[in-house]
């Protein structure tokens, strides 16, 4: 299985009150490598951890309009 390092964009959300005029609102960049599961039209998933038969353990998906680049390492 391919082992990748994924490039995507992440949404970030702020909690409370704020006024309009102070505008923290964006995205974070983000970088996450693990097991190509699934690379697929809408989305892409990768996983952390993988056992000897084929399984895989805490995996993320992210939405393929999010992904920046994916870069393969193995």
């Amino acid at each position: 299985m391919q082992i990748v390092e994924v490039e995507w964009l992440d949404i970030c959300a702020h909690h409370g009150w704020d006024s309009k005029a102070h505008n923290r609102a964006g995205v974070s960049n983000c970088k996450s490598t693990g097991y190509l599961v699934h690379n697929g039209k809408n989305h892409i998933t990768i996983a952390q951890s993988l056992s000897d038969n084929e399984n895989v353990a805490d995996k993320l998906s992210i939405p393929r309009n999010c992904v920046k680049a994916i870069k393969r390492l193995k």
